[in-house]
């Protein structure tokens, strides 16, 4: 009984975890903020930029990576290919982003981290509603027709995503300017 019920709360979780584009949104909205906010002497700001690029490429990474696990426990070899040339890709993103953010508090303005922002914003939504969709299509469309109940299961992940990834740009964007309007680059 304990296996059965293990099994099917096992099942229940994985069908319900949020998907990369979600996690992902919701990690970079929580740097941004590390990555903006700043202290009065070089090494303070220094220590923040640093920290906000481990924290937030290691929480981009670690949602990225976790909102693919299913894609890959299900992928042929090719798909599994071409899912590890998006993780790689979606890795790089996270780098970059977070370089990004912490090399445009630089700046000295509010622009180049908005910039950073949007562009992040971009290369999240092509990976994830553009690219990872090309790249899982087949498998999915033969789950559909195996078994007609997929269907609805994967148009509610579909919408989760979208809003997951709404939701999150829009935590992100409140976490810049929260970050820039408390480092007084926005007043």
């Amino acid at each position: 009984m304990r296996d059965t019920i293990a099994e099917r709360l096992g099942r229940a979780l994985l069908r319900t975890a949020p998907g990369s584009a979600f996690t992902a949104a919701i990690l970079a909205g929580l740097h941004v903020a590390a990555a903006t906010v700043g202290g009065s002497s070089l090494v303070v700001k220094l220590a923040i930029a640093l920290g906000g690029i481990v924290v937030g490429a290691s929480g981009g990474i670690l949602g990225l990576l976790l909102g693919l696990r299913w894609d890959f426990r299900k992928a042929d070899p090719h798909e599994r290919r071409q899912l590890r040339r998006f993780a790689a890709t979606g890795v790089g993103l996270m780098l970059t982003v977070s370089s990004g953010f912490a090399l445009s508090r630089a700046s000295g303005n509010w622009i180049a981290p908005t910039l950073v922002h949007l562009a992040f914003g971009c290369g999240l939504w092509w990976m994830c509603f553009v690219w990872l969709p090309r790249i899982t299509a087949p498998r999915l469309a033969a789950e559909r027709a195996a078994d007609p109940q997929v269907a609805a299961r994967q148009r509610r992940q579909a919408r989760l995503g979208r809003l997951g990834f709404v939701g999150g740009m829009l935590t992100g964007a409140a976490g810049l300017l929260a970050g820039l309007y408390m480092s007084g680059l926005l007043g």
